[in-house]
């Protein structure tokens, strides 16, 4: 069992946390945790989506039809204008997801995919993954081959320095903007927890609040029990 003193240390502790540290835990955002909802079992819930996206079964798919435009895509991932170009055959239009996370250096990032080819060549469209400026083919019509089919798949990015990371995921037309190829994505995980959201701040603030009414009460009737033995 605590002693008295020692409950007075923890009560403070928690209540620096909630106001001495309050900016802090602000700054903080629901990104800087580990993946959330990798399983899409609550659709695209915690992710951003551009183009033609949907959830069928926890499982995502991405359409190239009717898609971002390449500039509109790229910027969307948080990539240099014409990183797309480097890893795929002429790229056009696409669609594409993304999540912000916090990992540490050796963490690794995974996830289950799957390219099925629309088109045929040379109209070579393409699947890729990126994570933040980093940019990495997955599959293509030239390797599928005509209307082919990857199988399912599994990625994994290895996570070299410790900070925040945003995981991308992205289909793309090639030469032209019609027939439709979809990238199928599950079961991403990875990242580290790490601090606060701002959907924590109502808990921090109560045991805050809680803390220094509890030390206050206890000042309150350590006075008057001086005042009581003066007298």
């Amino acid at each position: 069992m605590f002693k008295l003193s020692s409950i007075q240390s923890l009560s403070f502790a928690v209540g620096a946390v909630g106001f001495v540290g309050l900016s802090s835990v602000l700054g903080a955002s629901s990104a800087e945790a580990a993946i959330i909802n990798g399983s899409f079992n609550s659709g695209f819930s915690s992710w951003q989506t551009t183009g033609v996206t949907s959830v069928t079964g926890g499982v995502a798919s991405l359409n190239t039809n009717s898609g971002s435009s390449l500039g509109a895509l790229e910027s969307f991932l948080g990539l240099a204008p014409g990183t797309i170009g480097t890893i795929g055959s002429s790229p056009t239009d696409g669609s594409a997801i993304k999540q912000s996370f916090f990992a540490t250096a050796g963490d690794v990032v995974s996830f289950d995919w799957q390219f099925l080819a629309g088109d045929n060549l040379p109209y070579n469209d393409f699947a890729f993954t990126t994570l933040s400026s980093a940019a990495q083919l997955l599959s293509d019509v030239s390797i599928v081959g005509n209307f082919g089919d990857s199988g399912l798949q599994t990625f994994s990015w290895l996570i070299p320095t410790t900070g925040t990371y945003t995981l991308g995921l992205g289909v793309m037309n090639s030469l032209d903007s019609v027939v439709n190829s979809i990238l199928e994505v599950d079961n991403v995980a990875g990242g580290s927890t790490a601090v606060p959201t701002p959907a924590l701040l109502p808990g921090l603030l109560g045991l805050g609040v809680a803390a220094l009414r509890k030390r206050k009460s206890e000042g309150s009737e350590t006075e008057k029990e001086t005042v009581g033995v003066n007298a």
